[in-house]
């Protein structure tokens, strides 16, 4: 892979990365979407704190929503499980009325 430096800018703030060239993609859009957590909580809070805090409000803000997420998977795949059993005696009801 090819190594390249991507610029990002977080909270009026240049960064600069290396990455392989096919995750340059990734990285842009995950630093925009951490840019525009900050910049929201910016909005909301209409507090002036130090980019120490701000980062660690988004992070929260950001490991919430994953943790979320995980749940609602979890949760499908057990509900997926139950319709599979489900499935399964249906099935064998149908074989046994049939036979």
């Amino acid at each position: 892979m090819t190594k390249k430096t991507v610029t990002v800018k977080i909270n009026n703030r240049e960064y600069y990365f290396g990455c392989d060239s096919n995750e340059e993609s990734a990285l842009r859009s995950s630093a925009e979407y951490l840019n525009n957590k900050m910049l929201k909580i910016k909005e909301e809070t209409k507090d002036v704190m130090g980019a120490e805090r701000l980062s660690i409000l988004a992070a929260l803000q950001i490991t919430q929503e994953l943790v979320e997420q995980q749940s609602q998977i979890q949760s499908k795949k057990e509900l997926n499980q139950r319709l599979a059993k489900i499935c399964q005696k249906v099935e064998k009801v149908i074989v046994q009325t049939k036979g």
